[in-house]
């Protein structure tokens, strides 16, 4: 006898949905990767001449725009004057310009790449400036019989020789994260949009200019020594 009992189905499995948050979450994560993926690129390609001009240049436009930024925040924590006064002689904050340039090179084509994340980026930035920062104390305090007149970080905990400390390093790495997700983004949009013409007689102007400042440095160096 042939039973007219149809066969029982099988419960169909609903998909799993995923929390809301969670959901949105990954919506923002989706959306952060395809921004990232969005900035411009650099190369860093020494045999070409654009690797060392935009390079030049943002060494350039980082410490014009940080030297004031730099005096207004000594005016406002009542640094000493004579420092004040010292800082007034270069035009540029060399060390964050080498600290961009830096990040520029190191940490930014990993960030571009997504080779690693925002956490990573805030921590390689915080070595690399830190790093950089060192490397420009040591050779001022070289430079000047064992002081450095710029900056000094001997009052604050964990620092080393005055020239590096814990609190600057993390306040480096949020500012490398700033650096390397806007700023350096925005410079190079700039750079890939200007003519390219005048972009290099900016280069070429400001290299001229660097080497007669130089050169005069070095000679009236020399008439104060031979006084």
């Amino acid at each position: 006898m042939i039973s007219s009992m149809k066969p029982a189905k099988k419960p169909v499995k609903k998909p799993v949905k995923k929390p809301v948050k969670q959901q949105s979450v990954a919506k923002q994560r989706k959306r952060f990767h395809a921004w990232v993926k969005s900035l411009p690129e650099f190369e860093v390609h020494p045999g070409k001449f654009r690797f060392w001009r935009d390079s030049f240049l943002i060494f350039f436009i980082i410490g014009l725009v940080m030297h004031p930024v730099d005096l207004l925040w000594r005016v406002a924590t009542d640094i000493p004057i004579d420092t004040f006064v010292w800082q007034l002689l270069p035009v540029v904050a060399a060390p964050y310009g080498f600290a961009a340039v830096a990040l520029l090179w190191f940490v930014y084509p990993l960030a571009k790449s997504r080779k690693i994340g925002p956490f990573l980026t805030y921590l390689f930035g915080a070595i690399v400036a830190t790093a950089t920062e060192l490397a420009c104390g040591l050779v001022l305090m070289a430079m000047n019989g064992g002081t450095n007149r710029y900056w000094d970080y001997s009052h604050l905990p964990f620092n080393l020789f005055g020239q590096i400390s814990l609190f600057q390093s993390i306040t480096f790495g949020f500012a490398a994260l700033a650096g390397i997700y806007f700023v350096l983004p925005w410079i190079l949009t700039r750079f890939n949009h200007a003519n390219n013409v005048a972009i290099n007689s900016i280069f070429a102007a400001l290299v001229a200019s660097c080497i007669a400042s130089f050169v005069l440095q070095v000679i009236f160096g020399f008439r104060i020594i031979l006084g």
